[in-house]
Parts: structure tokens; sequence; C-alpha cells
């Protein structure tokens, strides 16, 4: 696994995204292969348009949420463990990847005390891939959005939660295994959005992204959003507001 942070100038605005380079001997992605399998046996087997999807479709869909969902839960990991260095309340708390309810939607991650348990803060991540647009800067500069909650002809309804953060893989879903099994896949972190700016109209807009009765909410460019560092920095500034309103409590 190589992770790297990648700069993407939007007209002088430094949005920074994390790359992750999986090749195709990281535990992580051959477990998340593994899992996106056997979710593909639990889902919808039509996508939001209604349209069924074949087998080989769902193990790729369901593989790319995993995946994103582990490389997410890696970089928040991460930036946990250095901030910790100097708040050292933040090693009271972990990262639960929750069983997954598909007929009410799945809370990819939750963050919660170790002993108490008790959810504080539920983060979506949203998975897309792009193959066809040049380059990552392109993307997010102007080709995609980052995703928040949406319904569809079969998902009529999704909680907003705390945060939403979308991760890109460069492949096509067609050669997702093919590939990851072959060399590896790059996916990044984009970024994402608290739920105040999708709950704001004036941050967000509606778009069915080519699905017909969707209704995503959505911010575009991605750039108009958080960057990556700036979804771990709110994530770790709400996990410490409210450890310390516990403790005056």
């Amino acid at each position: 696994m190589e992770v790297e942070t990648v700069e993407v100038n939007c007209d002088g605005k430094i949005h920074k995204i994390v790359k992750y380079h999986l090749t195709q001997k990281d535990t992580l992605l051959i477990d998340s292969l593994d899992i996106g399998a056997e979710l593909a046996g639990k889902v919808n087997i039509k996508d939001p348009a209604g349209v069924p999807r074949d087998v080989a479709t769902r193990i790729a869909k369901c593989s790319g949420g995993v995946i994103a969902e582990r490389i997410f839960k890696d970089f928040i990991e991460r930036r946990m463990i250095e901030e910790g260095k100097t708040k050292t309340e933040l090693s009271e708390f972990e990262l639960y990847i929750p069983p997954g309810d598909y007929s009410k939607g799945q809370i990819d991650l939750i963050i919660r005390r170790k002993n108490g348990k008790k959810p504080m803060l539920k983060i979506e991540v949203r998975s897309s891939f792009s193959y066809k647009t040049a380059t990552i800067f392109n993307v997010v500069r102007y080709a995609m959005s980052l995703l928040g909650p949406y319904t569809t002809i079969v998902k009529l309804g999704e909680e907003i939660k705390d945060f939403h953060v979308t991760v890109i893989h460069r492949v096509d879903p067609v050669d997702l295994l093919q590939q990851s099994r072959k060399r590896g896949i790059d996916s990044y972190i984009v970024g994402g959005g608290t739920k105040e700016m999708f709950q704001d109209s004036q941050h967000t807009m509606i778009d069915d992204l080519y699905q017909e009765g969707a209704s995503y909410k959505i911010i575009r460019p991605m750039c108009e959003g958080l960057d990556a560092y700036d979804v771990a920095e709110k994530i770790i500034t709400q996990i410490l507001h409210s450890q310390r309103k516990d403790n005056n409590g």
C-alpha cells in the first residue's frame, strides 16, 4: 500500500486529496474483494434507476464500496494517531464498521468511545468510478461531484449522516476485479461535506446523475466542498468537542 497527498489547484485554492495505490498483494484490497463478492448476494439486484444488475456488476460495485470504506477508515486512523501525539484524549475513541442493514441503507463508519460503545459520529462513504476523465485533477476541478444523501426509485429515503465522504476509483468497474488481481488499483479520497453543508441549499444542488428517478444532493465541483484533510480535521474537532462536553456535563 502506498499513500500520498495530491494537491489540486482549483482557481488558486489548493484542494488536498489522498491517493491510495493498492497492489494486488495488499490485504486491504484482497479482503475488500472477498467482502464485495459476499455482499453482492445481499444487495438489491436493481441499480438506482431500477434496472437489474448482473452478478459481476454487483460484485464490482460492492467491492468498490468496501475499498472506499476501508481506505477512508485507514486515513482517519492515521490522522487520529498523528493528532493524538498532542491530543491524548483521542486514544479513547475508535472507528467501527457496523453490520450493514441493506433494507434501510448502510452506515459505513461510526466513531465511538472504546469503553461505552455509544456512537458519536456517523460517516457515510460513497464510491464512484472515473475512467474517462483524463486526470484526477480534472475530476476534482469540474468533472464530478461530492455525493451526499440520495433517493431513487428503489430507495425512497435516507438519513443525512454527520459526514458524507466521496472516494474515486480510477478504473472501469467492468475491469475492477481483473485489474485489481493483476496490478492493483488507484483510489482517491477526494473530500466530502458535513451534515450542515448538505442541508444547506445554498451549498448543494440536486442532480439525478443520469439515473432516472434518482435525486442526489451533491456539491459541484468537488473543490467547493471539504478536502480530505478538512474532513479529518472537522471529525477530530467534533470528537474532542463532544469529549470535553461530556467531561463537563
